[in-house]
């Protein structure tokens, strides 16, 4: 007779480092039996680092009024700032509205903000 399966799905966080990244838990659990897992790791790379900024969803319309679903991609750019307190160069993955934002308040100060934000880490 075969055991019966269930299939459980959760959300947790590893951390790998100083990086903590959100990983979907599948697994197939026999009954009275050993549990095993397959991680899933959910990578954030459409995301401004320094607002949010992420992928929204929504629909192109034709003349006929057909809805067909679509993503609307941040514009993002690798951008290299200096930061005299550190000494360095630093790369970030930022959106065009956070490069003007760097100009206006400077580096550190946004990224006060962003980590107040939880958005760094």
């Amino acid at each position: 007779m075969a055991a019966k399966l269930e299939v459980l799905c959760r959300k947790s966080k590893r951390i790998f480092g100083n990086i903590t990244e959100n990983v979907y838990i599948w697994g197939y659990k026999k009954r009275k039996s050993s549990f095993s897992l397959v991680f899933l790791t959910t990578r954030m790379s459409k995301v401004c680092q320094i607002t949010g900024k992420t992928v929204q969803y929504g629909n192109n319309v034709s003349h006929a009024n057909n809805k067909t679903r679509r993503r609307f991609l941040p514009n993002l750019q690798k951008k290299r700032v200096w930061v005299p307190e550190e000494g360095k160069f630093v790369t970030l993955k930022i959106s065009t509205r956070a490069m003007r934002t760097l100009d206006k308040k400077g580096y550190t100060a946004v990224v006060k903000e962003a980590k107040a934000k939880g958005l760094m880490a």
